[in-house]
């Protein structure tokens, strides 16, 4: 069946990603999500795709103690409400190992987390991400953190 009559269907719809004859990493990139298998899951067969993750669509403004909603994304962008941001907390994970970039658009000022208890990133206010740069974090859902890469 082609792609352009699975919109009147119901159910299902699975793709299986493939590593490639280099083993690569195989993915999918369908519309507004995308997804990636390790080339060594793909290798065995019966590879899970981590759960697709939409596309944020604009700058989430930041002022210190706000939170930052992924909402499912796996990236988001924040700029800063005019001077250095402190004590901002990460909106919970969705689901164990889901991964999401924090890029900080603003060109002159930082972000910076609350304590860990506060801000689910495990290093709390050890964690900043400087002006123009981008921390990636993955959701540990047996500790309850984000932990940086």
């Amino acid at each position: 069946m082609s792609l352009d009559r699975l919109q009147s269907k119901t159910g299902l719809f699975s793709i299986t990603p493939l590593a490639t004859a280099s083993g690569f990493s195989g993915g999918i990139d369908f519309g507004g999500v995308s997804a990636i298998v390790s080339s060594s899951a793909a290798d065995g067969g019966g590879a899970l795709a981590p759960r697709p993750m939409p596309r944020a669509t604009s700058a989430q403004t930041l002022s210190s103690g706000d939170t930052i909603f992924g909402n499912g994304a796996g990236v988001v962008n924040v700029v800063t409400s005019g001077g250095a941001t402190t004590g901002v907390i990460m909106q919970a994970g969705l689901v164990h190992g889901q991964v999401i970039h924090i890029v900080n658009t603003d060109s002159s000022f930082s972000v910076t987390f609350a304590a860990a208890a506060t801000s689910l990133v495990a290093n709390g206010t050890g964690a900043v991400v400087a002006a123009v740069t981008m921390k990636t974090l993955v959701w540990n859902a047996i500790t309850g953190r984000w932990y940086i890469n």
